[in-house]
């Protein structure tokens, strides 16, 4: 038997209607969560969701020509020449607790990590945005292992040495402009403690910051560990990636 519908028109005719189509569960499931990488119909997306930043491969202004990248523009080494710097694609949001890290893959000056603005510039200079009218702040292995940034409370105050492999977490509050450092998930710089804002180092200039990634000579090399599912260890409470 015929089980189609039909339909009665307004002259009083039948006609037959087309047959229902009806999919399979399997295939209905895949449409609802969208086709071709395309999000179906009440895809959510969570908040947070944004991919991790980069160092800036394409921006000549945060990125010496003396820095080379690769391992999808998350490794920096310089390429020649005694200083080499680069910034991240991503700056921080307004009020962001932000934990990123660093593994030194080679030390040969010293390489050092941390954060500047949009005024860090001469980044073929040693240590760029180290002055009077401070842009950047650095955990660094020069003179012995310190925190460097002009002021007059925590300029070259010391910190900790690191050698190929060791693994520095920063952890940064941009409200607060207090900045921490640890090595190989130890404790944390000055004692101090990023979930309660407590100790750590005063930041003296404003942002958006950028993390940035400086070398001191030939081969100095550091990745960076953007992400948070990459990272080694756990984030203080409440801090999270910087995102693209």
């Amino acid at each position: 038997m015929d089980r189609r519908q039909f339909l009665r028109t307004a002259s009083g005719l039948f006609v037959a209607a087309a047959p229902a189509l009806i999919l399979p569960k399997p295939v209905l499931s895949q449409l609802s969560g969208g086709v071709g990488g395309f999000p179906g119909p009440g895809t959510v997306h969570s908040a947070g969701s944004s991919p991790a930043t980069t160092w800036d491969a394409d921006t000549p202004a945060k990125k010496s020509t003396r820095i080379t990248l690769s391992n999808v523009n998350l490794t920096a080494r310089v390429n020649t020449g005694n200083y080499g710097a680069v910034l991240s694609e991503a700056a921080t949001t307004a009020s962001q607790l932000v934990y990123v890290e660093f593994v030194i893959d080679t030390v040969v000056f010293g390489p050092a990590v941390g954060f500047g603005n949009a005024s860090t510039t001469g980044l073929d200079a040693q240590l760029p945005g180290i002055s009077s009218t401070s842009t950047a702040f650095y955990f660094s292995n020069y003179n012995g292992g310190t925190f460097k940034c002009v002021d007059s409370a925590n300029n070259d105050a010391a910190v900790f040495t690191v050698t190929a492999g060791d693994n520095v977490g920063i952890a940064f509050n941009t409200s607060t402009g207090r900045v921490w450092a640890r090595k190989n998930g130890g404790a944390w710089s000055n004692s101090g403690d990023p979930a309660a804002g407590t100790n750590g180092y005063a930041v003296p200039f404003a942002g958006p910051y950028y993390a940035i990634a400086h070398g001191g000579d030939t081969n100095d090399q550091v990745t960076a560990k953007f992400a948070s599912s990459s990272w080694t260890y756990s984030a203080p409470s409440g801090y999270s990636q910087l995102a693209a």
